[in-house]
């Protein structure tokens, strides 16, 4: 009852209009805060949550607890692990991770397959690390190792996948797989209606163009029609 009546008129008005109270228009201050203190009364009970609504009592209801936000992504995936990728003919991209902090010094190493042929043989620092790799030539078929050299020598710590580089040059193997033949473009042609009405018979019209005579297979198949 006091907090209403600490209010002007005009609000509790507004909270009468609000909620819904009858003959508030001919009620004075006193009558309208002894009416929505008692509809306050008869309205707390009901439930132990605050309606929808609160507007009736002057304030929000409470916003729901924020979600936990989901965990970052860890940095180290807590293994040893090296993996090339191929990015031109002469050039591979490689990025590793190591399970753990080594005090001696780590190595990165190519390789060309077949023959193991050391390629490059560089001193990298931390835990993870990526290098872009220049080879001598195109198409290599390489791998690479990181490790560390200690006082019993090089220790392999992960081995990389094997990976070719294209050519920089045009491919010799051709692949006609994708191609239709010609019977079977003709064939297409043909029942597609092209170059078989009366005007077009004899003059020549192929699957070509106008001026280039059909092949003798798709001539004999004309000669067949009725």
């Amino acid at each position: 009852m006091e907090r209403y009546m600490k209010m002007k008129k005009a609000e509790l008005a507004v909270l009468a209009r609000e909620a819904g109270l009858k003959g508030r228009g001919k009620m004075t201050k006193a009558q309208l805060a002894r009416a929505l203190a008692d509809l306050s009364e008869a309205v707390e009970p009901m439930t132990d949550k605050a309606p929808a609504s609160n507007a009736f009592y002057g304030e929000r209801p409470p916003l729901p607890p924020h979600e936990a936000a989901p965990p970052d992504i860890p940095v180290y995936m807590g293994e040893n692990r090296i993996c090339l990728l191929p990015q031109e003919p002469r050039t591979a991209f490689a990025y590793w991770e190591l399970a753990e902090y080594h005090q001696d010094e780590i190595l990165f190493q190519v390789f060309s397959v077949p023959g193991g042929d050391q390629i490059l043989s560089r001193r990298v620092e931390g835990r993870l690390g990526t290098y872009y790799i220049h080879l001598p030539r195109a198409g290599m078929e390489i791998e690479s190792e990181i490790g560390v050299r200690g006082p019993d020598g090089f220790v392999m710590l992960a081995r990389s996948n094997r990976i070719r580089l294209p050519e920089d040059t045009p491919s010799e193997e051709l692949d006609t797989l994708w191609m239709t033949r010609r019977k079977e473009y003709e064939e297409i042609f043909r029942l597609s209606g092209g170059g078989l009405e009366d005007d077009n018979r004899g003059s020549g019209y192929g699957p070509r163009g106008p001026g280039v005579p059909v092949s003798s297979w798709a001539e004999k198949e004309r000669k067949g029609r009725p």
